[in-house]
């Protein structure tokens, strides 16, 4: 049987860069179709998107409450950055914009794998 322990102390990280750290600083958006994810950022050039293989069999939107993501009613995050349009793939792995360690309006991707958080 596994049970699922979701954090509960509000120092704790469970996300990590789902991009490279050295990712673009002003991601705006993102979306994820034909198991691709493409994202959407700002640079000196003005507006782009990059697209990356992101092979998918099915996504859809979860709660975003307080500028926190939960997931089956249980809040994941606890930090005081910024987030945006979080979604769960596969059923295992939670992406969502984030500005942690950043700078306010300096959005990446961030993922939270579920898996990690099962024992």
């Amino acid at each position: 049987m596994f049970i699922l322990l979701f954090p509960n102390k509000k120092n704790t990280q469970i996300s990590s860069y789902f991009l490279d750290k050295k990712s673009p600083l002003l991601i705006y958006d993102y979306k994820i179709a034909n198991n691709r994810l493409t994202y959407f950022y700002w640079d000196q050039k003005g507006k782009n998107a990059k697209s990356i293989p992101f092979e998918t069999q099915n996504s859809y939107s979860i709660e975003l409450r307080g500028n926190q993501v939960f997931y089956k009613k249980e809040q994941l995050t606890f930090d005081k950055s910024n987030k945006l349009k979080p979604i769960i793939v596969n059923g295992k792995t939670i992406i969502y914009l984030s500005d942690y360690d950043r700078g306010i309006g300096f959005y990446t991707l961030r993922k939270i794998n579920l898996d990690r958080l099962i024992k």
